[in-house]
Order: structure tokens, then C-alpha cells, then sequence
């Protein structure tokens, strides 16, 4: 889920890139639990939406709630209590993280709002230090008590109470973090500074922090150096794609980004996608910009070709066929699980890549690094 963040820390207001080199501020996420670099943990993950979204179980200062895994974003928050009474009506069946109830909250003087996607879906948050427990690892640090959302029951759904960012941590004009996230915060804890992911549509994956599961993956790791260039976001350069017939669809590369909170596959254009498309018979591009198809035909499978030499990236056509949408199944049409915007200029992952992909995130180099799940071949 991409995501656009004004942050406010002694009257700081962050810009969009991240300076080099990044420091830690420790004034913010200073632990106030003992440091032992030998830990390792495992939550985990459950499929939501018909596998298109995933959760994990968190505990702030004792109070569970199911927080979506974004690492298309970088800040935690949650739903709480300080939002409005009218905000409780138009978001039911949720739990609302109390800061009042916690006795391990302090509140800061920091506030933050964030934007996700198009800029429609915005959070406000009050910024305090608290005791986040996930996997079995602990930590103190800086969450986001949401006090304010435009975000419907239907963007937000029954099953998210918050946003977990796993992406890259906020960062002032001097390079310094100032809002670090959660695997920052417990990365001195770890005897590596991985994160990984195994998802699934219909049964429980898992989020590890410090070691990889080899029995989870088929083959070797395939590891790409990550940009690094835009704050918060996990993006490769220089990669191309085409059709599993040989089409290239462009003979220019462009990023990709790898983002968990994404629904769909985002192709670099409008013309992009119209290219894809056009192998599927029946399939339409509708009057709000987006393609849908006739839900028996076939789509073919989309490959990405990877910087570095021989890397490709096969997503089959069975994974791209469809995502939730209110219109899916609608006259016999489906909501096609590859889209393109004009002027996007990037590529985006998301449900289809890690259906098909473990994946192995490290900030610290950084890089991400990736090979088929044991069954599912290359």
C-alpha cells in the first residue's frame, strides 16, 4: 500500500527522500526491555479478504488487535479510543486500542497524518512510546494512536485494526530516523537483520524476524540489491516485462516495488496493461479506467525480468485472474488482477507476487531476496 506520510516531531516536518547516510534517533525508541541479539520469532499469518490481504495478531501494552502487514508503509498504528464517537459508529465489529487503559503508554509530543494509495484513505494518529509485543519478540517504541480516518467499514474491513509498516523508517532533512519502525526497533534484538514471508489464500503463513525456514522455499534465494532512493519503499530498478509467449511488452525498464498492501499487479501505463489485456478475450477496460474480463477465460502468465543476468519473476495466469472488488462476478465480467495508470512510471506487486514467492526482506544491506514455495515450482 503505497503511502505518503507528514510527519510532526518537535515541529520537524519530514521531506519525501531519504537522506544518506540514516541514523538512529534513540531518544524515540530507546528499550526499556533488555537487549540480547540471539532472538528470533514467528507470527502467524492469516488471509483476509479472500486472500488478498493479510493480518497479524499484535499486542500494544497487552490490548490485541489484527494490523494489516504493509511494507508499502512504514508507521504502526491502530484504531483507538481517541477517535470520535461518530468515527466508532461508522467503523463497527473493530477493537479500539486504549491508551488510556495501558500502563506502559507515554505519550509524546509528535503527531502524524498518512495517506495510502490515491490520497483518499488518510490517517491522523497521536505519536507515543509503547510496549509492542509480536512473535514472541518485545519491543518500546513510537506507535500511532489513530484520533482520525477517512477510511470507510469497507476500506478498512472487519479484520483490520491497524496498519503494521514494514517498510523503511521516517527520516528528517539530517538523515536521522526519527520514526523507526517495528523490525528497526528489534532489529538490535536479532542474530540477523531479516524479516520473512510466507502467505496463503486459504490456510496460515508465517512473519519470521532473524532467520529463514529453508524448508518453506523451493531452490536457491534469488537476492536484488533494493533502491533505496524513495523513502519507505522496498523498489528495484531496471526491470522489464512480457507475456509467457515472448511478448515484451516494453523495451524500457522501470522500478518495481514490492509492496504487501497492494491488491493488484500495477503495470507502468495505461498502454502497458492495455497490451496485456489484449491476449484475453472478452476483456474490457471500463469507462473508470480499469479492466475486466469474462470470469471462464484464461489469462496468461506475466514474467518479470529481474537486473542482475538471468532473473525472471513468473507470476502464472491463475494468480492474476481476478481480485475482490464490488463489481467482481457482476454479468458474468471479473475484476482484472493486472491494471495499469497512465503516468504510474513504476511497477507494483502485490497479492499475485507473494502468493507465488517466499520472500526474504533485509534493511539492513538493503535487499530483498526470493524463490518459489516448495510445491509450487520455479
Amino acid at each position: 500500500m503505497i503511502f505518503t506520510t507528514l510527519l510532526t516531531l518537535a515541529l520537524i516536518t519530514v521531506s519525501l527522500a531519504i537522506p544518506a547516510p540514516v541514523h538512529l534517533d534513540r531518544s524515540l525508541h530507546t528499550l526499556s526491555l533488555p537487549i540480547r541479539r540471539d532472538t528470533t520469532g514467528t507470527a502467524p499469518v492469516y488471509a483476509i479478504d479472500r486472500g488478498i490481504r493479510w493480518v497479524v495478531n499484535i499486542s500494544l501494552g497487552g490490548q490485541h488487535l489484527n494490523v494489516l502487514l504493509d511494507t508499502g508503509s512504514s508507521p504502526l498504528w491502530a484504531l483507538s479510543t481517541f477517535m470520535s464517537p461518530e468515527d466508532h459508529n461508522r467503523l463497527p465489529n473493530h477493537t479500539w486500542y486504549n491508551a488510556n487503559a495501558s500502563s506502559t503508554w507515554q505519550h509524546t509530543s509528535g503527531s502524524f497524518n498518512v495517506s495510502y494509495g490515491d490520497g483518499s484513505n488518510k490517517v491522523e494518529a497521536i505519536i507515543g512510546k509503547e510496549k509492542v509485543s509480536l512473535g514472541g519478540i518485545s519491543t518500546v517504541m513510537p506507535i500511532g494512536a489513530c484520533n482520525y480516518t477517512t477510511n470507510s467499514a469497507d476500506t478498512m474491513g472487519n479484520d483490520t485494526d491497524g496498519i503494521l509498516g514494514l517498510g523503511f523508517g521516517e527520516a528528517d532533512e539530517t538523515g536521522h530516523i526519527t520514526l523507526p519502525t517495528f523490525m528497526q526497533s528489534i532489529q538490535p534484538q536479532l542474530p540477523s537483520p531479516i524479516f520473512t514471508l510466507e502467505v496463503h489464500e486459504d490456510q496460515p503463513g508465517a512473519l519470521n524476524f532473524g532467520f529463514v525456514d529453508t524448508t518453506k522455499h523451493a531452490g536457491a534465494l534469488v537476492k536484488l540489491p533494493i533502491n533505496n532512493r524513495t523513502r519507505g519503499l522496498w523498489d528495484v530498478d531496471h526491470v522489464s516485462f512480457g507475456i509467457s509467449n515472448g511478448t515484451n511488452f516494453s523495451s524500457k525498464a522501470f522500478p518495481l516495488l514490492f509492496d504487501t498492501g497492494g491488491l493488484m499487479t500495477a503495470l507502468p501505463s495505461a498502454a502497458a496493461a492495455a497490451a496485456y489485456w489484449a491476449h484475453v478475450r472478452g476483456a474490457v477496460l471500463r469507462k473508470d479506467g480499469h479492466w475486466v474480463y469474462p470470469c471462464n477465460a484464461g489469462t496468461p502468465d506475466l514474467t518479470f525480468f529481474m537486473p542482475g543476468g538471468n532473473v525472471t519473476a513468473t507470476l502464472r495466469g491463475e494468480m492474476l485472474n481476478s481480485v475482490v472488488h464490488p463489481l467482481a462476478g457482476k454479468n458474468g465480467m471479473c475484476y482484472g488482477g493486472v491494471q495499469g495508470d497512465e503516468g504510474r512510471g513504476y511497477i507494483q506487486v502485490g497479492k499475485a507476487f507473494f502468493l507465488s514467492f517466499f520472500t526474504v526482506w533485509n534493511q539492513a544491506e538493503p535487499s530483498i531476496a526470493f524463490a518459489p514455495y516448495v510445491g509450487l515450482g520455479g
